[in-house]
């Protein structure tokens, strides 16, 4: 019987996978291996997998069917013909149920079964920032996250129009230059997208710019850059300024040259930088500097629920805060006086952002001025945490 298969396909990759790479990019490859499964096949089996992982590490004492039948009755909405037979085959749950509300179906979950607890979803709640309301929070791994475009100035329309032509479904959220899709919706093929008149950003880090208020004309440093997304949204703001933008890796220097061209901004320079480490012939006195700095990325693991099978503990204290300090260390004495240090994580841990914030306001020359919890896990998204610093002297 297919479905059968299905679920045995689902525990022998449950078996092998060894968390060395992401899950997607492991079954992208486990999917090459297998080339004769269908859509379907495929469709399922991913969902499954990561419904699985979605559970962290709740009822591990039950029958392998059993618990991933859990998993797909706590994260599906709605039925189709695989799920009502796994239900119906191996679940005291019924398919008219997977419609009820995510805290119903905790509810439901836990009577059946003693040993489940929202609490187990979350490997390191006891690290969470009491900012973080644990309940909604538990209950966000539950969902599969949504996709977010931030559309350029003038540009509205124009992607809104191609999207309509197309048929691809999107809705509109509080912020006018964001849109939200499906997490499978393909955009990257999409014209606009080519010619650069919207990004693929979450709305978190879309709201973190707001951080940023640029002035006329301003010299910034994107001191961690990645690929560019902060300072594509910090060109949104002020078009005028100049931007050095600097990271350790090359090949993500050559995606950042390649997203700013896109979009015709070329008042920026890129360097190859740790900045870790103290800067050998670094000259710099900036008006603004963004601090996007490496940590554990606890706060987007619901795109990669394989992360709630981990103990960070260790990494966090020994690893993440320690190098989160070096960072800022190193990059104030670049700031002008009297002006921002723009400091962002995409971490739900108190350790990396209001105790890091802490430590800085007790060791550096700095105020602050704002800091927030950019709460993505209310709306299938990421959450980030950002503050504004300002060098006192």
């Amino acid at each position: 019987m297919r479905e059968e298969a299905l679920i045995r396909r689902i525990q022998n990759i449950s078996d092998s996978y060894d968390f060395q790479k992401p899950l997607a990019i492991y079954l992208k490859e486990y999917f090459r291996v297998h080339p004769k499964m269908g859509a379907r096949d495929r469709r399922e089996t991913r969902e499954w997998c990561f419904n699985l992982m979605r559970i962290g590490e709740n009822l591990p004492e039950l029958e392998f069917s059993q618990r991933l039948a859990v998993a797909c009755y706590l994260c599906s909405q709605k039925s189709y013909p695989s799920l009502s037979y796994l239900l119906a085959t191996h679940s005291p749950f019924i398919e008219s149920e997977l419609e009820l509300p995510i805290q119903k179906k905790m509810e439901n979950v836990s009577f059946r079964f003693s040993g489940f607890s929202p609490e187990k979803i979350f490997p390191m709640f006891s690290e969470l920032s009491t900012e973080i309301d644990s309940n909604d929070w538990y209950i966000s791994f539950l969902k599969k996250p949504s996709v977010f475009i931030r559309m350029r100035k003038n540009f509205a329309e124009t992607v809104k129009k191609e999207l309509n032509k197309k048929g691809i479904v999107f809705r509109t959220v509080e912020n006018p230059s964001a849109l939200m899709f499906d997490q499978d919706t393909g955009l990257d093929k999409l014209e606009s997208y080519s010619k650069g008149y919207f990004e693929i950003q979450d709305l978190s880090s879309q709201q973190s710019s707001s951080f940023f208020q640029p002035k006329s004309k301003e010299i910034w440093w994107d001191a961690c850059a990645g690929s560019g997304g902060k300072s594509l949204a910090l060109t949104e703001e002020d078009r005028s300024i100049k931007i050095i933008a600097t990271d350790s890796r090359e090949n993500i220097l050559m995606s950042y040259k390649e997203r700013m061209n896109k979009t015709r901004f070329t008042n920026f320079e890129t360097k190859i930088a740790d900045v870790s480490k103290p800067l050998v012939n670094f000259a710099g006195n900036f008006d603004g500097i963004i601090a996007d700095v490496p940590c554990s990325g606890s706060g987007t693991w619901s795109r990669s629920p394989e992360w709630l099978k981990k103990d960070l503990k260790s990494s966090l204290k020994d690893h993440y805060v320690p190098l989160q300090r070096k960072i800022i260390m190193n990059l104030f004495q670049y700031l002008k006086p009297e002006h921002p240090l723009i400091y962002i994580t995409c971490s739900v841990f108190s350790a990396e952002n209001e105790e890091n914030i802490d430590f800085f306001l007790k060791n550096l020359p700095l105020r602050l001025e704002k800091s927030a919890y950019l709460e993505g896990y209310r709306s299938e998204g990421d959450t980030l945490f950002a503050a504004r610093l300002i060098r006192i002297s």
